[in-house]
Order: structure tokens, then sequence, then C-alpha cells
């Protein structure tokens, strides 16, 4: 299963339980967290499908990626 996938499927888990998630992101100067709203998720699913590759590295933005997610507490 590539990341992709991973966190696809976590995603979907997440819209049927219906809660937020917290991700981590890498930017070329820094790493961020990102939190999304539970009622956004399918949306920033559409987004991952769109503009990740199988390693969660943005096509679109140099150095910009994925590096880990989770439930929002």
């Amino acid at each position: 299963m590539t990341r992709k996938e991973s966190l696809l499927e976590f995603l979907e888990w997440a819209i049927d339980d219906n809660v937020g998630i917290e991700v981590q992101r890498r930017g070329m100067h820094a790493n961020f967290k990102e939190v999304i709203k539970a009622k956004d998720l399918a949306e920033y699913k559409m987004s991952v499908v769109k503009n990740y590759n199988d390693d969660l590295k943005h096509s679109g933005i140099v150095y910009g990626s994925i590096v880990g997610w989770k439930i929002k507490e």
C-alpha cells in the first residue's frame, strides 16, 4: 500500500466517523500543521487525489509534501 493509499483510507474512515484530522506538511523552509474539520474532509480528499503522488509529494509545489496525519483531539 502506498502512502497516498494509506492516507486516502484514513480519510475515508474519518469521513465515515465525522472526525477532524490534523495533517503535518513539509514546505520549502518549514514544517507546519493544518487542521481539517470533519465537514471539509471530502474536499480535502479530492485535493489529495488530484495534487499528490503516491509518496505524498505535491505535484505543483517544489518541496511540498504531506509527512504525517492523525485524528484531531
